[in-house]
């Protein structure tokens, strides 16, 4: 029989040895690490833009009463198309038509330029502003020359040019939808003060 105590001498030895730890000591391993590392993108999806200041406010209000000027002019000159259908044509009812067109028109223009005047300086909506006024200028003059003569109208080339101004209206929403977008872009607006844009008609 084989002496035990090279035996036990070994065992005791081995115990003597630093065990391993089940808890990791490697900070960047730990839960508050890991904890810590996620903050950052939190924080980050719960960042919002800003309240838009009173200034843009403003000049979103203003493009916001011009869509729903150009939403009149579209439903007027569709109501003076339906009066150049008429057989025979009621010539008081075209005139008082077209004039009232003409009146929401020269509107649409004031509308407008007070717009560009209380635009903020940078305001991304300014060039768009720009492309509007051209385009109402075009549809001055067509709408002018709706005007009834003295001997009467020419129904073919006033409906022409009636189809030419509902395009040029729903082009002109259109372009200040987007003018009202580009106002807007780097701040936010609260739900009642942007209802009126989404009510507009959309062509």
């Amino acid at each position: 029989m084989k002496p035990l105590l090279p035996l036990l001498t070994f065992l005791s030895a081995v115990s003597s040895l630093p065990h391993p730890s089940l808890s990791t000591a490697n900070p960047a391993l730990s839960s508050t690490s890991l904890l810590a590392r996620e903050l950052p993108v939190e924080a980050a999806a719960n960042t919002t833009a800003s309240s838009c200041s009173q200034a843009v406010l403003a000049l979103a209000a203003g493009i916001q009463a011009n869509i729903a000027d150009q939403d009149n002019e579209l439903a007027t000159v569709t109501a003076l198309g339906n009066v150049l259908a008429q057989d025979p044509m009621d010539l008081t009812l075209y005139a008082a038509t077209q004039a009232s067109l003409l009146g929401f028109v020269q509107k649409g223009i004031q509308i407008r330029e007070q717009n560009q005047k209380i635009a903020p300086a940078g305001n991304a909506a300014i060039a768009g502003l720009a492309t509007v006024a051209m385009a109402q200028m075009a549809e001055l003059s067509l709408t002018m020359s709706l005007a009834l003569a003295a001997n009467g109208t020419d129904v073919v080339k006033a409906n022409a040019t009636v189809e030419t101004l509902k395009g040029d209206f729903k082009g002109g929403i259109k372009q200040n939808m987007m003018n009202l977008a580009a106002a807007t872009a780097n701040c936010t607006m609260s739900a009642a003060t942007g209802s009126t844009a989404a009510k507009s008609v959309a062509y």
